[in-house]
C-alpha cells in the first residue's frame, strides 16, 4: 500500500490486468478468500 496512486502501482495494475482472464475473476476472488481464510484460522 505504500504504492498507492503512484506510477509503481499503475505499472503492476495494468501488468496483472493484462495476465488475468476476466472470466477467471470468480475463481481467483475464490482461491483468494479461501488462502485468507486459512491463514487468519
Amino acid at each position: 500500500m505504500m504504492h498507492r496512486d503512484d506510477a509503481l502501482e499503475y505499472r503492476a495494475k495494468s501488468i496483472m490486468q493484462g495476465l488475468l482472464n476476466r472470466d477467471d475473476l470468480p475463481r481467483v476472488r475464490q482461491m483468494v478468500s479461501d488462502i485468507a481464510s486459512g491463514l487468519l484460522a
